[in-house]
């Protein structure tokens, strides 16, 4: 039998009230299943683990991890260090009547696996294509996380898990013991390393720069919105010294892939707004940005499960396998979090 129980932070997931005691005494707790069913058991016929995913314009799909992508990414010399005494293990407790163990990908088996219309691979694949000034560019406008992101798919099955058990209107994401993990805009800096500056986004429904968009467009011969993923990536890479075409590019990449896509899978261009001066795009909190995102799609998708989650999938997805722990698993302990975690080591955790 395995369980999941949170990580504590010295100074974070305070709202979550569980039993803390230290780490050579650890919480034992017994979950008892009758039933023979296994996430094993309902694979699909395809035996693909990964997300449902629909990329359009990606001509290599969602592909496997590469050989050598395991290999954890080491931690920057000035980032926060992130250490292993707070990570709790739920071990198993013995019982009077021997029970059948029961795993925390039983209790995902029945659910259906996420639907996306892009998967990370994109732009995974596209940071290992910048030079160094685009990747200097990047660090300077405080995105260097994104960098060392090493994902290529994403478990569909766990991703719906997590979607459903992600309560919105008190942003928590509730364990099947009732444990309720708290996120806030510092958790999501933590995760993903993306600015937590002090200037607020504002959550435009359109765009208010038309002049700025109409010249966005230009740079691809359109006069609508109908960029997708793949053609934006290729126009940042053309940026070869940088400059600010480069980030605003670069900036929308990220937020339709990561953050805010749309549910045709075009280039959402709502971003924009704040980009004409991009000198202060360190400025903004892009950490709070993504949180309400989250919480917005959420409540959009709870109307109607079966269609396609808009994201910040990713944000929700190793928030809780840096928070939780297997018993059976270790969890590297990076900052940020993204940087610990692979495609196949996501995969593993979703058949624990």
């Amino acid at each position: 039998m395995s369980f999941a129980t949170p990580i504590r932070r010295s100074d974070r997931l305070r709202n979550v009230r569980c039993r803390i005691e230290r780490i050579n005494k650890p919480v034992r707790m017994e979950i008892v299943d009758d039933s023979d069913s296994s996430l094993d058991d309902q694979e699909s016929e395809d035996g693909n683990n990964g997300m449902d995913v629909e990329d359009e314009g990606d001509e290599d799909g969602a592909s496997k991890d590469e050989e050598g992508s395991d290999d954890a990414l080491e931690t920057d010399n000035d980032a926060p260090a992130a250490s292993d005494d707070d990570v709790h293990h739920m071990p198993i407790k013995s019982a009077g009547k021997r029970k059948r163990r029961v795993k925390l990908a039983d209790i995902k088996a029945p659910y259906p696996r996420l639907k996306s219309r892009s998967s990370p691979h994109l732009i995974t694949k596209t940071m290992k294509q910048l030079n160094d000034l685009q990747r200097e560019e990047v660090e300077r406008i405080g995105f260097g996380s994104i960098l060392g992101m090493n994902i290529l798919e994403l478990p569909g099955r766990l991703g719906y898990w997590l979607v459903k058990n992600f309560d919105a209107r008190r942003s928590s994401l509730v364990l099947p013991d009732g444990t309720k993990l708290h996120m806030t805009a510092s958790d999501v800096h933590s995760v993903l390393g993306l600015p937590y500056g002090g200037v607020k986004i504002e959550n435009n429904k359109s765009n208010r720069d038309v002049g700025l968009l109409k010249e966005w467009r230009m740079k691809f011969g359109k006069c609508n919105n109908r960029i997708t993923p793949p053609e934006l990536a290729d126009e940042m890479l053309g940026c070869k010294e940088g400059g600010e075409w480069f980030v605003r590019h670069f900036v929308l990449l990220v937020m339709s892939l990561l953050v805010d896509g749309t549910s045709h899978g075009y280039v959402n261009s709502l971003v924009l707004d704040h980009l004409r001066d991009v000198g202060r795009v360190k400025r903004l909190n892009w950490s709070y940005y993504v949180l309400e995102k989250l919480i917005d799609n959420k409540m959009k998708w709870e109307k109607s499960p079966g269609k396609y989650f808009s994201r910040p999938f990713v944000l929700l997805l190793v928030f809780y396998v840096d928070r939780v722990a297997i018993f059976t698993a270790t969890v590297p302990r990076l900052f940020p979090a993204i940087k610990g975690w692979t495609g196949k080591e996501l995969r593993e955790r979703e058949r624990e």
